[in-house]
C-alpha cells in the first residue's frame, strides 16, 4: 500500500511538472528555443517515464529559462536637457570633489544649487577618461527605451545603435558601430553619480513624491539636516544572455532608471523629439560624428521651442564665452577639438546643411540660413 502510494504521488508530480512545462511552450513571451527545449523534456519524460530522476530533470529544465529579448524601437527619442549635462566636463574634472552647480533661478527668491559629484570608479575606468558627447547619446538611447518599455526592458548594442540613429528594427549595425555603443556602456556603468538635489526638491515642491524617483533617498544628518540625492552609478545595470527567437543573445539589464533622467524629470527638463527625424542614411552616413553632429542640432532646436525656449534662435558655430560661463560650438562639439581647419569646418557645415535641408522639408523647421561674422561662417539662424 505505501509502494502504491508513493507511485501514485511520483505520478502526480510528474503530471503537475509537465503542466507546468506546457504553460511555458503556451506562452507567447518565451522563444521558440525555449519552448522547444521544454518539449523535448516532455517526449523524454513519457517515453521514459522515469519519475525517480524528476528532481535532477526539473533543476536542468530551469537551469536553461532565459529571459526573452524583444527589441524596442521607441516612438521619441529623449534627451535630459540641464545644467549636469551641460556642465558635465567641469563636474568630472572636480573628481572626488565634486563640484556645486547654480542649476536655477526661477522657481526660488534665490538661487538653486545641486552639488554633483560623478567620477570614475579608480579600480575599473582609466581616471583619464571622459564621458563624451556620444556617450551621452548612447544614454540618451537607453532612456528613451526604458521609457516607452519599462525598466526592466532588456537590450541589446544593436538595439540600442538603431534608437540612436531612428533606424527601424531590421537595420544591422557594423561590428565596429555595435563596439563602440559597448565601450559607452562600460564607461558608464563604473561612473559614480551622486547629486545633491534638496534645494531642487523643495523648489519643484517634489518632497512628497520622491517614491517616484530610483535611487532618490532622503537623508537626515545627525544635526538635524536632511538632504536629497542620488547615490547610485551614471548607468546602474549588468550584462546578462537573453533568449531570442531560437538564439542566445547578450543583453544589457538596467538595475534602475538612469540617474541623470531621473534628476531632470525634478524639474521636467526633458527634450521630446519624435524619432523618424533621427532615420537619416539615406541622406548620409551614420559615422559616429555625424550621430554626434545630428543629435546637437536637434537638441538645439528643441530647446528653442516650448515654454521656456531660448531667445537666441542661433547656433553658434565657434565655441565663445558669455560672462564667466564657457560654450561650445558646434566645430567642437563634434570634433571633441577646440581649433579644427577650415577643411574640417567645411564638411561640418555640409553635413549641417543636409540634416537640417531634411528637417525642412519634414516641416520640423520653416528655415535656416548660415550667417558670417566678417569673412567666416559663425552661426546658423533657425526659423521655427
Amino acid at each position: 500500500m505505501k509502494e502504491f502510494e508513493n507511485d501514485k504521488n511520483n505520478s502526480d508530480d510528474l503530471w503537475n511538472f509537465i503542466v507546468s512545462l506546457l504553460d511555458i511552450i503556451d506562452d507567447k513571451e518565451q522563444s521558440d528555443r525555449n519552448k522547444i527545449e521544454k518539449l523535448e523534456i516532455i517526449s523524454k519524460l513519457l517515453l521514459d517515464d522515469k519519475t525517480e530522476n524528476l528532481d535532477e530533470i526539473k533543476k536542468q529544465a530551469l537551469a536553461k529559462e532565459l529571459p526573452y529579448f524583444k527589441g524596442i524601437i521607441p516612438k521619441n527619442y529623449l534627451i535630459p536637457n540641464n545644467k549636469i549635462i551641460q556642465k558635465l566636463s567641469q563636474i568630472m574634472e572636480a573628481r572626488e570633489k565634486g563640484r556645486n552647480l547654480l542649476v536655477s533661478t526661477k522657481k526660488s527668491k534665490k538661487p538653486i544649487i545641486a552639488h554633483c559629484l560623478i567620477a570614475f570608479d579608480q579600480k575599473s575606468v582609466n581616471l583619464n577618461a571622459k564621458i563624451t558627447e556620444f556617450d551621452l547619446i548612447v544614454y540618451n538611447a537607453i532612456i528613451s527605451i526604458i521609457e516607452a518599455g519599462g525598466t526592466d526592458t532588456l537590450m541589446t548594442p544593436e538595439n540600442i545603435h538603431r534608437v540612436m540613429t531612428g533606424e527601424k528594427d531590421s537595420a544591422t549595425p557594423s561590428k565596429h558601430q555595435v563596439n563602440e555603443v559597448v565601450k559607452s556602456i562600460d564607461k558608464m556603468r563604473f561612473c559614480r553619480a551622486i547629486i545633491d538635489c534638496t534645494e531642487e526638491v523643495l523648489a519643484y515642491n517634489k518632497s512628497q513624491a520622491i517614491a517616484e524617483y530610483d535611487s532618490l533617498e532622503f537623508k537626515k544628518r545627525a544635526n538635524g539636516e536632511f538632504r536629497y540625492l542620488f547615490d547610485t552609478y551614471l548607468l546602474a545595470s549588468q550584462w546578462c544572455i537573453a533568449a531570442c527567437g531560437n538564439d542566445e543573445v547578450r543583453v544589457l539589464k538596467l538595475l534602475s532608471k538612469p540617474v541623470l533622467a531621473e534628476y531632470a524629470k525634478i524639474s521636467g527638463q526633458i527634450l521630446n523629439i519624435p524619432s523618424y527625424l533621427l532615420n537619416t542614411k539615406h541622406i548620409q552616413a551614420n559615422t559616429q560624428k555625424n550621430i554626434i553632429l545630428k543629435d546637437y542640432l536637434l537638441r538645439r532646436i528643441e530647446q528653442m521651442k516650448g515654454n521656456n525656449s531660448l531667445e537666441q534662435k542661433n547656433i553658434s558655430l565657434i565655441s565663445y564665452k558669455r560672462g564667466n560661463e564657457f560654450h561650445k560650438g558646434l566645430y567642437e562639439i563634434v570634433t571633441g577639438k577646440c581649433e579644427i581647419e577650415m577643411v574640417e569646418a567645411k564638411r561640418i557645415r555640409q553635413a549641417a546643411d543636409k540634416y537640417l535641408a531634411y528637417w525642412k522639408d519634414c516641416k520640423y523647421i520653416k528655415d535656416y540660413a548660415f550667417e558670417k561674422t566678417g569673412r567666416s561662417f559663425s552661426s546658423i539662424n533657425i526659423l521655427l
